[in-house]
C-alpha cells in the first residue's frame, strides 16, 4: 500500500491534497488534524492537536500500528501545519510565540523524527513560505518558526540519505490563513497589506493548482531530483 501522512488535513492545501490523494486509487491517506469531517474508504483520520504532546503522541501510534501490519508499504509525508497571525512584537507573549513554535515547527519535526524512527519514509515535503527567507514586518512568530521548519528540513536531507526531503514554497495561495491576514489593517504592514491587494485583484493561487504540482513533485520516480526547494516556477521545468 502507497501511503501518504497529511499533516493539517483539513483546510487550505492540505485539505486539497487530501481530496486529490483519495482519488488515485493507489494512495491511502492518513490525515492529521484537530478536525476532520471527511468519510472515505481511502481516508483514516488521526485526530490531533498539535499543541497537545498527549494528542500527538496517541496519533503517532496509531499510525505505527496501521504501518507495521503491512509488509509491503512507500509511506510518504507532506507538512502543511501553519499558523500564525499578523502584529507588532511589543504584543506578542511567551505563551503565543510557544504555540506558533509548536505548530510550525516542533510538532511537525517531533511526528517525523517518531516517524522515522520506527520504519522506512520515502519522502518527505514541507509546505514552506517566502517568510521562511525573507523576514516580513509584524509577522516574527511565522517567519522564525517558518524558517526552523524550513532547514530542518533540509539539514534532515543531510542526516537520512535514504529519505528524501524537500521544500516547497507555493506563493501567495487563496487558504483560510491568507484570508485573515487580508482583514488585517496597511499600517501592520511595511507597505500596505500585500495579501489584501493581491486577495482583491483575484492573484491569489488556487489551493487545487498547488496540490496538483506537490502531487506531481511527490511522485515523480526520479529521486535524484526530489530533494531541493520547490516553487511554481521549478515545478514548470520538472
Amino acid at each position: 500500500m502507497k501511503y501518504v501522512l497529511i499533516i493539517g488535513s483539513s483546510g487550505g492545501i492540505g485539505d486539497a491534497l487530501t481530496q486529490l490523494y483519495i482519488n488515485q486509487v493507489d494512495f491511502m491517506v492518513f490525515g492529521l488534524s484537530r478536525t476532520n469531517i471527511l468519510s472515505h474508504e481511502q481516508f483514516i483520520q488521526v485526530k490531533a492537536d498539535l499543541n497537545s504532546d498527549i494528542s500527538l503522541k496517541n496519533a503517532i501510534s496509531k499510525i505505527i500500528n496501521i504501518v507495521k501490519l503491512d509488509n509491503q508499504y512507500t509511506f510518504d509525508i507532506i507538512n502543511s501545519a501553519a499558523f500564525g497571525y499578523p502584529k507588532d512584537f511589543s504584543s506578542e507573549s511567551i505563551k503565543k510565540l510557544e504555540y506558533s513554535l509548536k505548530i510550525n515547527f516542533l510538532s511537525p519535526i517531533f511526528l517525523i523524527k517518531s516517524l522515522l524512527d520506527s520504519f522506512t519514509i520515502n519522502r518527505v515535503l514541507n509546505i514552506t513560505s517566502g517568510a521562511a527567507m525573507f523576514p516580513l514586518k509584524n509577522l516574527f512568530e511565522y517567519c522564525t518558526s517558518k524558517t526552523a521548519m524550513h532547514h530542518a528540513i533540509k539539514c534532515l536531507s543531510l542526516e537520512y540519505p535514504n529519505t528524501g526531503f524537500a521544500n516547497f514554497r507555493p506563493g501567495m495561495v487563496d487558504t483560510p490563513l491568507i484570508s485573515r491576514w487580508a482583514q488585517v489593517e496597511d499600517s501592520i504592514f511595511l507597505n500596505g497589506n500585500p495579501y489584501k491587494l493581491a486577495k482583491d485583484n483575484k492573484q491569489l493561487e488556487s489551493p487545487i493548482k498547488i496540490a496538483q504540482a506537490i502531487f506531481k513533485i511527490m511522485n515523480n520516480p526520479d529521486n535524484s531530483i526530489f530533494s531541493k526547494d520547490w516553487d511554481m516556477k521549478t515545478f514548470e521545468t520538472l
